[in-house]
C-alpha cells in the first residue's frame, strides 16, 4: 500500500558496504539525568498537542521540547550512515528503554557539500505517533513535509516508513537527531537505515526511496528475524 501522508508533525510544530558508508561520530554517552529530560519533554509534546493552544504555545513548547533534547543529544545513540544508493546500513535499535514515549537517534552528515536524506524506519506495530529531525545545535527549521507509508493490510505485517529531506535543508559535518514518539512506555524494537546522497540523485518518490535504501532486502530481513523468535 503506498500512501503519501502529511507528515503529521510538521504540519503542528512547523518551526520547530561500499567503504563510503559514514562512520557513526561516537557512541551514546550515557546520560543520568536523560530520563528526567525525556520526562519533561514528553509532558511538553503532550500538553501543547492537546487542542486550544495558541500559536504562541506551541511555538514556545516546541522550542523548549528542541532545546531539551539538545541538552542530553550526547545520551543517544550515534549511527553510522550510507552515502551510496541501495547500499543503506540498516541497524536494530531498542528505544524508549527509559520508558517516557520519547527517545532519538543521532548522526552526522558528511563533509563536502550538502546530500539529500532518504531514511527509512520499520517495526512491527504501529507503536511510532509522530516523528521528525532536529539539530543537536542551533534552531530548529521546518523540515519533513510528507512521508510515505509503506504498512501491509495483513495482520501481523511490519509497518514501513521510506522519507526524504532534500539537500537544502541538511548542513554538511553536522550532527542531528531524529526523534520519535511512542504511543506507550513500552521499549520499542526499531529498525532504521539512513543514506545520504548527492543532491538530486534520489527522487521524492516511493521507488526511488525504497531503491535507496536497498528496502526489500531489509523487510525481507525484518520478517525472517521476527520469525524466528
Amino acid at each position: 500500500m503506498n500512501r503519501l501522508i502529511p507528515c503529521a508533525i510538521a504540519c503542528v510544530w512547523q518551526c520547530a558496504m561500499f567503504a563510503s558508508y559514514a562512520a557513526a561520530d561516537a557512541d551514546a554517552s550515557p546520560d543520568p539525568k536523560a530520563p528526567q529530560v525525556l520526562a519533561k519533554a514528553t509532558d511538553i509534546y503532550t500538553a501543547k498537542m492537546k487542542q486550544g493552544a495558541s500559536e504562541n504555545e506551541t511555538q514556545a513548547a516546541s522550542r523548549t521540547f528542541v532545546s531539551l533534547l539538545q541538552s542530553i543529544a550526547g545520551h543517544f545513540e550515534a549511527v553510522a550512515t550510507g552515502t551510496k544508493s541501495g547500499s543503506a546500513p540498516w541497524r536494530d535499535h531498542v528505544l524508549n528503554k527509559d520508558g517516557n514515549g520519547l527517545d532519538c537517534i543521532r548522526f552526522r552528515t558528511p563533509k563536502g557539500e550538502p546530500r539529500d536524506l532518504a531514511w527509512s524506519f520499520i517495526t512491527e506495530s504501529r507503536v511510532v505517533e509522530s516523528w521528525y529531525i532536529i539539530p543537536v545545535k542551533g534552531e530548529a527549521a521546518p523540515a519533513f513535509k510528507n512521508y510515505f507509508d509503506l504498512s501491509g493490510d495483513k495482520p501481523g505485517a511490519p509497518n514501513v516508513f521510506v522519507q526524504w529531506l532534500s539537500a537544502d535543508a541538511l548542513k554538511p559535518d553536522t550532527e542531528y537527531l531524529l526523534w520519535f514518539k511512542f504511543d506507550s512506555a513500552a521499549a520499542v524494537e526499531v529498525m532504521a537505515a539512513i543514506n545520504l546522497l548527492p543532491k538530486g540523485d534520489v527522487q521524492n518518490t516511493v521507488d526511488d526511496l525504497s531503491k535507496a535504501v536497498a528496502l526489500k532486502d531489509a523487510v525481507r530481513d525484518f520478517i525472517a528475524s521476527r520469525e524466528k523468535k
